[in-house]
C-alpha cells in the first residue's frame, strides 16, 4: 500500500470525464470571477480595516493593505496556475492528489469538509441574527429562538441553511446570479464608502504615519490576551506581543482576511475583560432605552447627544444609578462624587453606610453632565 502514490494530470482528466461522473458546466468566466470575488469581498471589509488600524497599525494600516494584497495576488497566481494545469474539481484536494500524494490529499480533503462545516455554521448563525434584526425592523414581533428547557434552538440558522440549500437544488446557474446580485451590492457600498468618506480625510490623523512600537498589553484589560491573540507570527519567532511600528504593519496585512464577528443576543449580558464591545444598532431612543433597560446592570449608562428632549427622555426612562450626559461613565467614582470611602454599592445601586432611615433606605439616581469630557 503506498499512501503516497500519485494521480497524474492524464489520469485525473480521465476520471473527470467518465460516463455518470461528469459534472455539467454552468458557469462561465463571469460567474467564476464574480464568485472570487465575493468570497474576498465579505462583511468584513467594513470593520476589519478599522481594527487593523486601531490595534495593529494605525496610519500604516495602508502599507498593511497593500502587503496583504501582495501576498493575496501570489496565491490567487498559485491557484490559477494549478486549475489551468488540473482543469476539474477538486480545488486544493485534486491538486494535493496529483502533486504531492494520496495521503496528504486525504487531510486536505478532511481539512476542506472541516472548514466548509464551521464556515456554514458559524455563517449560517449570523444570518439567522441579521433575519432576527430584519423581522424586528420591518416591526414583525417574531423570535426564532425557542427555549427548550436549558437547551435553546434558534430555527433562523436553519431558515438560511434551507434557502440556499433550495437554491443549489434549483441548479448552480440560479445560485450564482444570487451571488453575483449580493456582491454587485457590496460592491456599491464598498465604492460609496471611500467616495463619501475622502471629504472626511484629515491630514493630522495620518501623524505619525507609522506609530512607535508598543507593547501589545497596554492596550488590553485581560492578562492574558496578550499572549493569546496576539499574531501566530509574533509567538513563532519569540517576539513579546506588540502593537504598532513595522511589526504592528506586518500584523495588520495578517488580519485582514479575518472577519469580525456579529453579537449574538447572549454577548449583551457578557462582561469582557479585553478591548471587545458589543455594538447594537436600533432604529430610534425608544428601542435603545429597551435594550440598555434589558440588558443593563443597573450601574452606569451614557449618551451622547444635542437633542435636549432625547436627552431629557433617556435620563427620566434609564433605571441606572448613575446616567452620565456628554461625558464618560468613568467618572462613576465615589471620590469624583465626594462620598470617599463612604460610598456603599448594594445591588449596583448608591446608597449610605451607617443609621439606616428613609432617606438612606431609598435608591437615589445620579445624572451628570458634560460637554465631551473623558476620563484618562
Amino acid at each position: 500500500m503506498n499512501v503516497f502514490r500519485k494521480k497524474s494530470v492524464e489520469q485525473t482528466l480521465a476520471e473527470t470525464g467518465e460516463s455518470g461522473h461528469a459534472l455539467k458546466r454552468d458557469l462561465t468566466w463571469w460567474d467564476l470571477a464574480i464568485m472570487g470575488v465575493a468570497v474576498a469581498v465579505g462583511a468584513g471589509i467594513f470593520s476589519i480595516g478599522a481594527q487593523a488600524a486601531a490595534f495593529h497599525a494605525g496610519p500604516a494600516v495602508v502599507l498593511s493593505f497593500l502587503i496583504a494584497g501582495v501576498v493575496c495576488g501570489a496565491a490567487v497566481m498559485c491557484y490559477a496556475e494549478f486549475a489551468s494545469m488540473i482543469p476539474v474539481a477538486g480545488s486544493a484536494y485534486t491538486f494535493t492528489y496529483t502533486t504531492v500524494g494520496e495521503i496528504v490529499a486525504w487531510v486536505i480533503g478532511w481539512d476542506l469538509i472541516l472548514e466548509m462545516l464551521m464556515a456554514g455554521s458559524v455563517v449560517s448563525k449570523y444570518w439567522g441574527v441579521y433575519l432576527n434584526q430584519f423581522f424586528e425592523l420591518i416591526g414583525w414581533n417574531i423570535n426564532t429562538n425557542i427555549a427548550i428547557g436549558s437547551f435553546n434552538f434558534d430555527l433562523a440558522p436553519v431558515i438560511i441553511v434551507a434557502f440556499f440549500t433550495a437554491l443549489l437544488v434549483m441548479g448552480t446557474k440560479i445560485g450564482a446570479r444570487v451571488d453575483g446580485a449580493l456582491t454587485i451590492l457590496k460592491i456599491a457600498i464598498v465604492v460609496f464608502i471611500v467616495v463619501v468618506g475622502f471629504f472626511y480625510i484629515k491630514a493630522e490623523n495620518f501623524t505619525p504615519f507609522i506609530p512607535p512600537s508598543e507593547p501589545a498589553a497596554s492596550t488590553d484589560g485581560s492578562g492574558v490576551s496578550a499572549v493569546m491573540e496576539q499574531p501566530l507570527w509574533q509567538w513563532a519567532t519569540g517576539m513579546a506581543p506588540s502593537i504598532y511600528g513595522v511589526t504592528g504593519i506586518i500584523s495588520g496585512a495578517a488580519i485582514e482576511g479575518l472577519d469580525l464577528n456579529h453579537a449574538a443576543e447572549e454577548d449583551w449580558d457578557t462582561e469582557y475583560l479585553a478591548l471587545k464591545m458589543g455594538i447594537k444598532v436600533v432604529s430610534d431612543l425608544d428601542a435603545a432605552i429597551d435594550h440598555i433597560n434589558t440588558h443593563s446592570t443597573g450601574h452606569t449608562e451614557s449618551i451622547i447627544a444635542e437633542d435636549y428632549a432625547a436627552i431629557e427622555e433617556f435620563t427620566k426612562r434609564i433605571d441606572s444609578a448613575v446616567v452620565m450626559v456628554n461625558a464618560s461613565t468613568r467618572f462613576t467614582d465615589g471620590g469624583v462624587f465626594g462620598f470617599g470611602a463612604e460610598l456603599g454599592i448594594s445591588t449596583q445601586k448608591m446608597h449610605a453606610r451607617g443609621p439606616m432611615g428613609l432617606r438612606e433606605m431609598t435608591t437615589t439616581k445620579w445624572i451628570g453632565y458634560g460637554t465631551g469630557q473623558v476620563r484618562a
